[in-house]
Formats: structure tokens, C-alpha cells, sequence
């Protein structure tokens, strides 16, 4: 028998078809199986949508993070180092806590999934609580933890970091609106001041900033940082 000898032109046709076979290869892994001692190699990100695009925030492990955007669907995303089977991700992989400035405990409703590359798991919840700090947890099936954050939610906190929403974000805000240059979504700064999501720095910005519920301004983040039950 002869054998089989491919053209670069047949090459290139059945390349795409050989990197899926090695890429469901990858997906078929039990969450957790590859992931046993990923912790530090998982990066947690906070994603709103901006006027329908999508603009992360990265959550740090020294729980310094707020989140200053004002959106009633946040995505808290954890980004794994490989793909992994999302039929084998739910619910009972993530836990997900938090506590008020009043002590009380927040048990923020929350549902999961994946995005199509099979590495980034998708917490999204809806009416977080403002002014209040939480913490989350992602497990693998045998219960392992693999990696957690604290972060706070406080709208319109600017310059993170300082748990206030005063002058010195107001000032921020109003400098961008002055400024001529475009809202640029690589901008770490200019994504945290465009507190209303609409992709622009304008005077509504600034509004809630001054108005924002139920502490108004200045307003400052006392509440601790929640253990899980």
C-alpha cells in the first residue's frame, strides 16, 4: 500500500479539524481533575456590560477590589489555566457570601455557566447589594477549594481601594468629563468612573456619585469581611 501523502493545501484544510479533536481532548476533563492545585494560576475578574460591551475589572487576593459600576447584572468570572467538561460545573461549585455595613448577611441568588472555550467560569447575579463586602469560593467536585475573593460592591468608588465615594471621586469623574479624549476601554481608571455603563464619562456619572442608595454622600464601607457557614 502507498502511502498517504498530503498537500500543504490539504494540510491546511484538515488542520482545524485535528487542533478541535485536541481541543474536546482538553474539555474532557472532570472539573477538578486538572485543577487540583491551579489556585494561584485562577484570575478573577468582575465583567459589566458598557453600552453592550463587556469591560473586566480584575479582583486581586488582597481584597482590596470595589466595585464601583452601577449595573444591576454583574459576572463575577474565574479564568482556569485549561478547559475543563462544563457539564461537570454547577452551582454546588461555587459558594458566595456577604455582610452589610448594619452586620447583616447578604446570600446574593446567583446561576453558572461557562463561555465557549470551556476555561472561565461565569457567576452572574443580579441586584448585588451596594455598600457591603463579599466573599466567593470555587470548589472542584470532590469539594477541594481551588481559589477565593473578597471584594466589595460600592458604587461609585472610583479610586479603589479607600472605601469612600467622595470629593476625590467626584473629582476624578468631572477631570474625564473636562477632558477631550475618548472614553478608552484598556483604561482601568476610565472603566471604574464611567459609573452609569454607558461607555461615556458625562454629568450622570457625577449624579450618581452624589445620589447613590441608601447611604448617600460621602458615603464609606465599614461592613466586614464575611466567613462562610
Amino acid at each position: 500500500m502507498k502511502p498517504i501523502r498530503l498537500s500543504p493545501k490539504r494540510l491546511l484544510n484538515i488542520l482545524p479539524l485535528l487542533l478541535a479533536a485536541l481541543v474536546i481532548s482538553c474539555e474532557v476533563q472532570d472539573f477538578g481533575e486538572i485543577l487540583e492545585t491551579a489556585g494561584d494560576e485562577i484570575r478573577w475578574y468582575s465583567v459589566i456590560q458598557h453600552a453592550g460591551v463587556s469591560l473586566p475589572l480584575e479582583i486581586p487576593a488582597d481584597g482590596s477590589f470595589t466595585e464601583p459600576r452601577n449595573a444591576n447584572m454583574i459576572t463575577i468570572v474565574a479564568v482556569l489555566p485549561e478547559p475543563v467538561d462544563p457539564a461537570s460545573i454547577s452551582a454546588a461549585n461555587i459558594d458566595f457570601i456577604g455582610r452589610d455595613n448594619a452586620d447583616a448577611v447578604r446570600d446574593p441568588a446567583f446561576s453558572v455557566s461557562m463561555d465557549a472555550t470551556h476555561t472561565q467560569v461565569r457567576v452572574t447575579v443580579f441586584g448585588l447589594t451596594d455598600i457591603a463586602r463579599y466573599r466567593i469560593r470555587l470548589k472542584n467536585n470532590s469539594g477541594v477549594e481551588l481559589g477565593q475573593r473578597v471584594f466589595a460592591r460600592l458604587m461609585g468608588d472610583v479610586l479603589s481601594g479607600d472605601n469612600w465615594v467622595d470629593t476625590t471621586d467626584y473629582d476624578k469623574v468631572d477631570a474625564f468629563i473636562d477632558d477631550p479624549d475618548d472614553f478608552d476601554p484598556t483604561d482601568v481608571i476610565h472603566v471604574r468612573a464611567d459609573i452609569d455603563c454607558d461607555f461615556l464619562h458625562l454629568t450622570s456619572d457625577l449624579m450618581t456619585i452624589q445620589s447613590g442608595s441608601p447611604a448617600g454622600y460621602p458615603r464609606n464601607l465599614t461592613a466586614t469581611v464575611p466567613d462562610f457557614p
